[in-house]
């Protein structure tokens, strides 16, 4: 039969992708992923000094990261600590990470930084963000993609040289999810 030998030709170019409990279904026509790890936090209650992340300590004088976040509005799989402010990816991925801070608690500079690599700089992260010292409206955002091993490590910090973000859920936030 000529349909099942294009078939086999087709089916032997073809890949399969194995994920543990990343499955995809189907809701309303959309496919949504409802195991797909991801967290989101907002307005946090502390920071902590001297934590390392992938092996990195943060050691920025002033920097510290970002714990006891007040509002975890999303921790699929449970893989964010609220105790140290980390979040471990429980697979190997492409992951989109987002920080930001919407008030300062004072008109000085504020500076957050992302680590999230082993290779991170321990001064600054692999990226950060400043804010002038104008306004308490001039304020830090960072957003990226990261290709995460399973095990890696992501944390928000700040350095509280200079401002802090206020410490309210609806301005200061940090959030990632695995996206491919």
């Amino acid at each position: 039969n000529t349909n099942s030998k294009q078939w086999r030709k087709v089916s032997s170019r073809m890949s399969t992708i194995v994920a543990d409990s990343i499955e995809p279904r189907t809701s309303g026509g959309a496919v949504t992923f409802p195991n797909r790890p991801m967290f989101a936090v907002r307005g946090y209650t502390g920071f902590t000094a001297d934590i390392v992340v992938n092996g990195v300590t943060v050691s920025r004088p002033g920097h510290q990261v970002l714990t006891g976040w007040s509002s975890i509005d999303q921790n699929v799989g449970s893989h964010f600590d609220n105790t140290n402010g980390k979040f471990t990816c429980p697979v190997a991925g492409i992951y989109q990470i987002n920080a930001g801070v919407g008030l300062k608690a004072s008109t000085n500079y504020l500076a957050i930084a992302l680590f999230l690599t082993p290779n991170d700089n321990a001064a600054v992260g692999y990226i950060n963000a400043y804010g002038n010292n104008d306004n308490y409206h001039s304020v830090p955002g960072c957003s990226t993609l990261i290709k995460a091993t399973a095990g890696q490590e992501f944390a928000m910090a700040i350095t509280d040289q200079y401002s802090t973000p206020n410490t309210s859920a609806h301005y200061c936030w940090f959030n990632a999810c695995l996206v491919g």
